[in-house]
């Protein structure tokens, strides 16, 4: 019966059908890494503004760039001094009494802190005053990027929480976002596709409950995960057996996390989250204590005398998470 199909149109198919059953043929018989059961994810955390509080959440989506929530994304917000260069807990340990969140009809990011108004900041920057949309150009450590100014009113919220001049609030929005691969320090460590917002080096963080109750047991005064401002935080393992592991999936929906390296802690983990006062030493003293890179490690120059806590990762296949999903983790 002939139904109308052209030679050419024929042929094509036939190519096409060819080209996937190699395709097919040549990823079945790709060796596959072996990943084994690990753990639970027990939190997830997203933060919208780049050191400021973060949020629990039930699940997210992996995107290559970090988490998403609605239309929340992972640090795609940042707050810039008067000289557009990025502020974070370190320079302004009060950050961390600012409180991101969405508003109800999900057109705002509301910014919440002690003895100020909720600040209400539309997520479509169209709805900014005209003569105020501009694009910043500002620097993460050793990469420029750049973020649209997101008006007067924050600017005015944020100088008024610091007591000090000119502080904005910039959205990365559709901007371009920076490429692991061409950062001066940490490029040898990622692959092509790697990109991240306002993140420090990688989109994601992940540590391990027993790791965290091992510092503790450790430390005169307890600290809690909040100090260390995971995306991930698991359950069911050892204490820093997440050292060992180079590639994890989470649950059945096919996400794939590559560790692209060790975390390496700041002053930031000195801020106590409750209070927003930067402490002397702890935890930063006592991990140094037991947390250090060693001194031949070819990573060295990327550590440094910084302690390592935590794992930064990468995604290889996007998709959704949620608490509760089991980690499959491979050590190859």
């Amino acid at each position: 019966m002939d139904i109308g199909l052209s030679k050419p149109l024929i042929v094509g198919g036939l190519a096409v059908c060819a080209i996937g059953t190699v395709w097919w043929l040549y990823r079945s018989r790709r060796p596959t890494r072996k990943t084994v059961p690990v753990g639970k994810l027990s939190a997830v955390y997203i933060y919208p503004v780049k050191s400021c509080r973060g949020i629990a959440i039930a699940g997210g989506r992996c995107t290559e760039a970090g988490l998403r929530s609605g239309p929340l994304k992972d640090r795609n917000w940042m707050v810039v001094n008067a000289d557009n260069v990025f502020t974070t807990q370190r320079q302004e340990p009060r950050m961390a009494l600012i409180q991101p969140s969405l508003s109800e009809d999900e057109k705002y990011l509301q910014l919440d802190a002690p003895n100020m108004p909720t600040l209400k900041v539309p997520i479509n920057v169209s709805e900014i005053p005209k003569n105020e949309q501009e694009v910043i150009q500002s620097r993460v450590w050793r990469m420029d990027i750049k973020g649209k100014y997101c008006g007067e009113v924050a600017e005015v919220w944020l100088s008024t929480f610091f007591d000090k001049p000119n502080f904005k609030l910039i959205f990365l929005d559709n901007l371009p976002p920076k490429v692991l691969t061409e950062d001066p320090l940490l490029g040898y460590l990622g692959k092509t596709g790697d990109i991240l917002a306002y993140q420090d080096s990688t989109p994601y963080l992940m540590i391990g409950e027993a790791s965290l109750n091992d510092l503790n047991g450790k430390l005169d005064n307890p600290v809690t995960m909040q100090h260390f401002r995971p995306n991930f935080v698991i359950s069911g393992t050892t204490a820093f057996q997440e050292d060992n592991w180079t590639h994890l999936k989470i649950g059945a929906r096919g996400v794939s996390l590559r560790k692209v390296k060790y975390c390496q802690r700041c002053t930031i983990t000195k801020v106590d989250p409750e209070t927003g006062i930067m402490h002397d030493n702890e935890p930063l003293k006592t991990l140094k204590s037991y947390r250090l890179c060693g001194k031949d490690s070819p990573h060295k120059r990327v550590y440094l005398d910084n302690p390592l806590f935590g794992i930064n990762l990468a995604p290889d296949v996007v998709g959704t998470v949620r608490v509760g999903d089991t980690i499959y983790a491979s050590t190859e």
